[in-house]
């Protein structure tokens, strides 16, 4: 039975650990994922905290595969599998009986399930996750208390910073479709979700929302714009991109909230423009103001008033709107466009290998260490 129980500890851990991670890279979808959720019981949230609640779950998620892997707080943490797992289980039960939305996100947007799929595999999790929170209290502890917990904040904190790196700078992996390397000369337009985006105006101190069919005129004010899904995902597919130019070189800086570019963002942005026109490179502003979809423009670059740079149709780079200042448009049209997509790729080949293998190594150092001097400090 102690065989049983470590089998299962350790597949349940391998899949919470691997989920907690692939939404932890990427903080906004995550919360874009959220926001579907919750728009499924008519609940409208904001990106900032779709966001923050999407990494919340993803760090409990997270965290809780590393202790029941490692051996941490197993009362405890074997609770939270399990009712995690039973939350997940319902949820998903609902999804692929009702299917308000074509995919989970269980696992970001790094692999993709049916919700049929998903539910199945959570039935799995739930009789692992059984096994363990019946052999919960046979469990000893590896090291005191005090130690323990200070192991857990350590691995949460790590996912944490993780997250907020992964948004302020982009995330390291990109999953989506206008990943680094892809060609939108090649993109077609099956099944691409349906999207109805109402725009916000104001003008003499009142507030209207119009059709992308019947904006206003001049006189009003725009405000802010709200993209919900018609048909499909959120998490699918994104409607094609039409670049302005289709050969050479192209920069497209992307503002899917207008209203949260600040003028110094806003002063960065034009600094750059005439910096790559010198260079005679085109850099075109694409935003949900200029009647652009906000879910094109969030899958093209996660960041508010990031920059994409295209080299025949091809995605080369990509950097989020706090690096404004660390890029040299000459510097970037001097390269050649194969090499900085392949220098991409080895870049998130080796990420993902280096995370993966830090934090299983970690937990294997950190299992050894308390059972050699963990129960003395």
């Amino acid at each position: 039975m102690r065989i049983i129980r470590a089998v299962c500890r350790i597949l349940f851990s391998l899949v919470f650990v691997c989920a907690g991670i692939l939404k932890i890279i990427d903080p906004v979808g995550t919360g874009l994922i959220v926001k579907e959720y919750l728009s499924i019981i008519h609940i409208t949230a904001a990106d900032f905290p779709a966001i923050c609640l999407g990494t919340g779950l993803a760090t409990l998620e997270f965290t809780t595969g590393i202790c029941i892997l490692i051996g941490l707080k197993m009362r405890l943490f074997a609770s939270i599998g399990m009712v995690l797992t039973l939350i997940f289980t319902a949820v998903t039960l609902y999804l692929a009986i009702y299917n308000p939305i074509s995919d989970c996100g269980c696992f970001g947007q790094a692999i993709h399930l049916t919700n049929w799929q998903t539910f199945k595999k959570n039935i799995i999790l739930l009789v692992l996750v059984t096994v363990i929170f019946i052999g919960r209290k046979k469990a000893t502890n590896i090291a005191s208390d005090s130690l323990q917990w200070i192991f857990v904040g350590l691995y949460a904190a790590f996912a944490v910073t993780v997250s907020v790196f992964s948004y302020i700078r982009l995330p390291q992996i990109d999953f989506t479709q206008y990943t680094i390397g892809a060609d939108l000369s090649e993109h077609t337009d099956s099944d691409v979700p349906e999207y109805n985006t109402v725009f916000t105006y104001e003008k003499d101190g009142q507030k209207q929302e119009f059709s992308l069919e019947n904006l206003p005129d001049s006189t009003w004010t725009f405000v802010d714009s709200r993209t919900t899904t018609v048909r499909g995902s959120e998490t699918g597919p994104a409607p094609e991109i039409e670049l302005p130019g289709k050969e050479g070189g192209l920069f497209i800086i992307s503002i899917f909230d207008p209203s949260s570019v600040k003028p110094k963002l806003k002063s960065k942005i034009e600094e750059f423009i005439v910096k790559a026109e010198k260079e005679g490179v085109e850099a075109y502003i694409f935003s949900t103001e200029d009647r652009s979809d906000r879910k094109t423009l969030i899958t093209l670059n996660r960041s508010n008033g990031g920059i994409t740079y295209f080299y025949d149709s091809v995605i080369v780079g990509k950097w989020g709107s706090a690096a404004l200042d660390d890029i040299d448009p000459g510097e970037i049209i001097g390269k050649d466009p194969d090499v900085m997509v392949l220098q991409k790729r080895i870049q998130e080949q080796l990420f993902i290998s280096i995370l993966v293998l830090s934090v299983f190594a970690l937990a294997a150092t950190l299992r050894l260490f308390c059972r050699i001097f963990g129960k003395n400090i």
